[in-house]
């Protein structure tokens, strides 16, 4: 059950401590805007080496003065709450999900995805697809705004555990546009958001998700894989190892 998260960032920090200040040094000469803490540097690090680590925080950065992200960021900090994102009540009705019910026996935050529920085309008729893109960057800010402070509050890698319940999935609530918004969610949150999610459980996966996840599978490179789990229905316990069930939705517990 031991995960990554357990590292204690100082020791981490010794440890990569030349690796940090060369990419700190060679994005500053290219950005002196470079502005990033080593906690963040230090999850690059972890899902790679430093040859690769230095392009991605390079592209990571450009990213996200291209979309504005330190202003989500500066919201969340001034007490902006998921419920309050935009689009958020058109996209929960349709695209149902739970962005913080509670924390692991390691103390890391868990999200709920109920993809089973989800109508990808009745969500299209209230807003686009660039919209739903803008709402996943909201989301993702959040994920990555409560990982840190955990992280820094303390001193330990914290990463999320992510439930995707595919209960009640019906192939008739989707269309080709589902294909986008996986590709496009699993490109940003693999290549902008390292390390940020440290484990995956997808349950109540029947002979449906099977087709679908021959199509999203894809898109997951092999470390974002490796987090994977699929659970028909007897994922009870599995879930014990790392959650109280007294803290999930009675959906799920």
């Amino acid at each position: 059950q031991k995960m990554m998260e357990e590292e204690n960032i100082s020791d981490l920090l010794v440890k990569h401590q030349k690796d940090i200040e060369a990419i700190r040094n060679t994005l500053t000469k290219i950005d002196s805007t470079f502005d990033m803490d080593n906690a963040w540097i230090l999850r690059y690090l972890i899902a790679s080496n430093i040859d690769k680590a230095i392009p991605r925080l390079k592209e990571m950065t450009q990213w996200r003065k291209i979309n504005n992200l330190n202003n989500i960021l500066d919201q969340l900090g001034s007490g902006l709450n998921p419920w309050e994102f935009p689009y958020h009540d058109k996209v929960q009705i349709h695209l149902p999900h739970n962005s913080f019910i509670g924390i692991t026996k390691y103390q890391s935050p868990v999200a709920v995805d109920y993809c089973g529920n989800w109508n990808v085309k009745k969500a299209l008729q209230w807003v686009t697809l660039d919209q739903l893109f803008e709402y996943q960057r909201y989301k993702l800010e959040y994920m990555r705004y409560i990982a840190h402070n955990l992280s820094i509050e303390s001193g330990k890698i914290k990463k999320w555990f992510l439930i995707i319940d595919m209960n009640g999935m019906s192939l008739s609530n989707y269309d080709s546009s589902v294909l986008k918004l996986a590709k496009h969610f699993s490109f940003i949150s693999q290549e902008y958001y390292r390390e940020v999610v440290g484990k995956i459980f997808i349950i109540n996966c029947g002979a449906t998700f099977q087709f679908l996840w021959g199509l999203v599978k894809p898109f997951l490179n092999t470390r974002t894989l490796s987090k994977c789990e699929v659970k028909n229905h007897e994922y009870e316990e599995e879930f014990l190892k790392f959650l109280d069930f007294k803290r999930l939705p009675t959906r799920l517990g």
